[in-house]
């Protein structure tokens, strides 16, 4: 009581009218009916800006990996070391940084809808569905994140605070919290923040710790990932045989493919298609250069396409893309 009275007589409070903007727009984003549909907008809008605007320095990035590539084969001698630099680090890397655009652009937008204060509504909005699926709001986001890549997918599960809840995925959440991942189901319990307006400071912050912590992924984890898989398709006796096809089939790598065909081939798979999930292990992006590398017997392989001349049927390939898609993400 005494309390009560003496902020009565000294204490005013100035963020009232910052409450009443947030009440009113709250009415209208988190509305029930109309909640989902501009979620939905502000979702297309970040697909869309990544995917179209990024595909331009992507291609800048693509270019300059050719670039490079192309100055060590014309200025280096033959051998080892030159095959190592072009088709293991450059290739391999290069492979998967020119995603670096579209990872940075994803953190771009999401920071807005952070620092908005959005994002807290779109896990409120979303509570609901995720709960039917043994979930709850937070989860969604990662979510969203992995349609970019599963690599800020899996970091962004750092904001869900129980470890249950981190665990589990959408398919798989009723099996595994039934059968393995047992605990109560946390309470959905988080402040929605008022809105502001997000400084270009903090944006750009985000968005750089983002892109920083994925270029550390480049030059540790896939770049280690890259060198193994280039030395296993390379050795033993590299200069044994004349065309890249036969040498893959006979090097480390292709014994390993022709191991696990046994138990790949009821799935339609051949040791080739093995090569390229092993492969998929350090960059799901690895697995089409892998085949590239591997279906190359064609005299006119220029003109013909890769779909061409992998000889499966769409069923066997649909099967493929699914269980590259559904077994574990890259290492990093």
């Amino acid at each position: 009581g005494f309390i009560t009275g003496a902020l009565k007589e000294t204490f005013t409070d100035n963020h009232l009218e910052k409450e009443q903007t947030t009440r009113v727009i709250d009415s209208i984003v988190t509305h029930r009916i109309w909640g989902y549909p501009i979620f939905f907008l502000f979702l297309y809008i970040m697909f869309e800006g990544t995917f179209v605007l990024g595909d331009y320095p992507m291609q800048g990035i693509e270019w300059l990996v050719d670039q490079l590539g192309n100055l060590i084969r014309n200025n280096m001698a033959e051998g080892p070391l030159k095959d190592l630099l072009i088709d293991g680090i450059i290739g391999g890397v290069g492979g998967v940084i020119v995603f670096l655009p579209n990872i940075l652009i994803l953190y771009f937008f999401i920071s807005i809808l952070e620092d908005s204060g959005y994002m807290a509504r779109a896990a409120f909005i979303m509570d609901k569905i995720m709960h039917r699926m043994g979930l709850h709001g937070k989860s969604f986001i990662p979510l969203i994140m992995g349609f970019g890549c599963n690599v800020p997918a899996i970091m962004a599960t750092r904001t869900i605070e129980d470890r249950k809840s981190r665990l589990l995925a959408v398919i798989m959440a009723r099996i595994f919290s039934k059968f393995l991942v047992k605990g109560e189901d946390s309470p959905f319990v988080m402040e929605l923040p008022p809105y502001r307006m997000p400084t270009s400071k903090s944006i750009m912050r985000h968005t750089w710790e983002k892109g920083a912590q994925y270029l550390k992924k480049m030059g540790g984890i896939i770049m280690i990932a890259s060198i193994i898989i280039w030395f296993l398709g390379y050795y033993p006796r590299h200069d044994a045989h004349e065309i890249v096809a036969e040498q893959q089939e006979n090097s480390y790598i292709g014994q390993i493919g022709k191991a696990i065909e046994p138990v790949i081939k009821p799935l339609g798979f051949d040791w080739k298609l093995g090569i390229g999930l092993i492969s998929g292990v350090g960059a799901k992006e690895l697995v089409v250069s892998t085949l590239g590398v591997l279906y190359t017997n064609e005299g006119d392989v220029e003109n013909v396409n890769l779909s061409d001349r992998i000889p499966i049927t769409p069923l066997v390939a649909l099967a493929y893309m699914l269980f590259v898609l559904i077994y574990f993400p890259c290492i990093a």
